[in-house]
């Protein structure tokens, strides 16, 4: 079994166990900030790469989940990278 390791915390977690520790980390921030209140819209930048891709990922997981009530909006930048 291949494991990932998490320089945070030293951790070394399987593919399951690592997706469950950062989902529920994410969900610990929203809640302990206070981040969103139910009804709330909340729009999400999406340049395509991984890091916009994860949190629209996880803000639409957990908000299933947990049931926060958020109208999630995807937005579309453009950066203008040309050549690629």
């Amino acid at each position: 079994m291949k494991l990932i390791y998490r320089p945070k915390t030293g951790d070394a977690l399987c593919k399951e166990c690592f997706f469950w520790a950062f989902e529920t980390e994410v969900h610990s921030t929203i809640q302990g900030g206070q981040l969103f209140k139910q009804g709330d819209v909340v729009a999400v930048a999406a340049s395509g790469g991984k890091d916009s891709t994860v949190l629209a990922y996880v803000l639409k997981l957990l908000d299933e989940r947990y049931n926060y009530g958020l109208k999630l909006v995807l937005l579309s930048i453009d950066e203008g990278i040309t050549g690629v």
